[in-house]
Order: C-alpha cells, then sequence, then structure tokens
C-alpha cells in the first residue's frame, strides 16, 4: 500500500517504514515519499492507537505532552520552518482529537520559544529576524566576559573533566547529523561552565540566553553541510578548556568572545540566505 515512503527518526515514539514494512511499532507513523527531486513530501501524519486514545474526555496530560513533543520534533528537525502557520483544525484532525488539547500544546510551544501567537491570524512557528540574533549575541557576549572573570579562578579538574567530555561527543553528533543531541550537548557545555561561577544570577541569565540562542540554532546553524575538519566551534570549545586549565583570563576572555561572535555572524549569514536546512514539510 506504501510503496517508496518512509517513517521519519524514532526520537519522538513515530514509527520507521520503509516500502511498507514497519520496522518498529509505536503511536504515530509519519509519511513520506520521495518526489522527482529526491526530497521528502509529507504525505500524512496516522493515529495508530484507537482514535477514542484522544478523545477529548480521555485527553490526559501526558498525552498532550505527547502532541508538543511530536509538534516540537518537526521544528527541530527543520520539517516545519521558520514562519510557518500551524492550523489548529488541521492538526486536530490529523491526531483524531479536539482543538483544546492542540491549543494547550502550542500554549506550551510558546512558552518554550518555539511558536508565536498573533492576534486575529493565528499560531506561526518562530521566525527569528537578524535583529533578534544580534540582540540575543550582544546580551550573551556581556555575559560571557562577566562569566570569565567569575570562573577563572574556581575551576577544578573535576569541572575540566566534565567539559572535556561534552567535547568528545561533538563528532559524533555532527557526523550522525543528530541535531537534538548536539543542541543538548552544546547546552550543558556552556551551562556548565556558567554554573562553575556559583553565581546564581548569571546562571540563571545564561540559561535563559541559551533557550533563545538554541531556537536560532535549530532554524539557521548549518548544522547537516558541515564537515568536522572545519567546524570552528569544537576548536573553540577546545581552547576555552585549554585557557581554563593554564588560568590564562585575557586568552579566555578573547576566545569566549571570538566563540560568540563567530557563531552569530555565521548564523546571520544564513539567514540572510534564507538558509532552512533539510526539505520543508508541511502538515
Amino acid at each position: 500500500m506504501y510503496h517508496n515512503i518512509v517513517g521519519l527518526y524514532n526520537r519522538f515514539n513515530f514509527i520507521v517504514i520503509i516500502d511498507g514494512f514497519p520496522l518498529q511499532k509505536s503511536t504515530f507513523l509519519i509519511l513520506y515519499q520521495r518526489n522527482k527531486k529526491q526530497k521528502y513530501v509529507l504525505l500524512d501524519l496516522v493515529n495508530l492507537s484507537c482514535q477514542q486514545h484522544f478523545k477529548e474526555g480521555n485527553m490526559s496530560e501526558s498525552k498532550i505532552i505527547e502532541i508538543y513533543e511530536l509538534i516540537k520534533g518537526l521544528i527541530i528537525n527543520r520539517e516545519l520552518r521558520a514562519g510557518m502557520q500551524l492550523k489548529e483544525n488541521d492538526l486536530a484532525k490529523k491526531f483524531g482529537t479536539s482543538r483544546t488539547p492542540i491549543r494547550q500544546a502550542f500554549q506550551k510551544l510558546k512558552d518554550d520559544g518555539f511558536v508565536e501567537t498573533i492576534p486575529n491570524k493565528g499560531t506561526y512557528v518562530v521566525d527569528p529576524t537578524i535583529e533578534d540574533i544580534c540582540y540575543a549575541y550582544k546580551l550573551r557576549l556581556k555575559l560571557e566576559e562577566m562569566l570569565s572573570e567569575e570562573i577563572i579562578d574556581k575551576v577544578t579538574p573535576k569541572d575540566i573533566q566534565l567539559l572535556e567530555h561534552y567535547i568528545d561527543l561533538e563528532p559524533k553528533f555532527y557526523k550522525k547529523s543528530e541535531i537534538f543531541d548536539y543542541l543538548e550537548n552544546n547546552r550543558k557545555f556552556h551551562l556548565k561552565i556558567a554554573k562553575i561561577s556559583d553565581n546564581k544570577y548569571l546562571i540563571d541569565a545564561i540559561d535563559q540566553i541559551l533557550n533563545v540562542i538554541d531556537i536560532h540554532l535549530i532554524f539557521y546553524d548549518d548544522f547537516k553541510n558541515k564537515d568536522i575538519s572545519t567546524i570552528d566551534s569544537i576548536k573553540e570549545h577546545e581552547l576555552i578548556i585549554k585557557f581554563l586549565k593554564e588560568k590564562k583570563l585575557d586568552q579566555l576572555k578573547e576566545i569566549m568572545v571570538q566563540h560568540v561572535k563567530s557563531t552569530c555572524e555565521k548564523l546571520k549569514q544564513n539567514k540572510e540566505n534564507s538558509y532552512m536546512g533539510e526539505n520543508c514539510l508541511l502538515l
């Protein structure tokens, strides 16, 4: 029945199908078909379980979270592009539920910065402007400069060991194009550096700005087009650890500032070039 169809990614409870043969059973089936340009086009989102599973009376918090994770996964994997409208009715039909749980999932996505609601228009996947990217990185730049001074005399061998562990994982995630794991690992690396400061306010500020910047990376980092040997961020992370070990404050400040600026410039360039990563699919 489903010829030459694949289901993408099992992380968010999808079932993987190749030419009609299921590889792993799960709740949802996302169907794609290769077009003449060898791009994947979304055919349908199928609820494999009983339709009553999603009836309003049985809609539990866990199911709302499940819908949230599914939509979030499509955004992270760049199958829902920046600026795309998400229609409650269409999603409700595909999930076999009413609009209420969809609206609740939208609210959580909004709280986490993945979507925005425009009055009298609807809900859209966020579309950060170049100005948004610049403002976020200017703030991060100031925070990183403060952080350098806070941590230089507090870092321990145990801290260095954990940071080196995160760096060791980076090439693996790049090679496998695991954007979700890459973002999580990158976040842990930078948040760990912040936690060395033992400054609650600085840690919270960096945590919040990382939330914003993760959204920018999701849409505009050329993650899947990188040659491992040319990735500046890995080299910059290694230098951050080197100067932390050697307790060289000036060099640490310089490389942390360089790291923030270089990432910002790449994202701005990708935004200007309308870089969207993989083929964008419509629900």
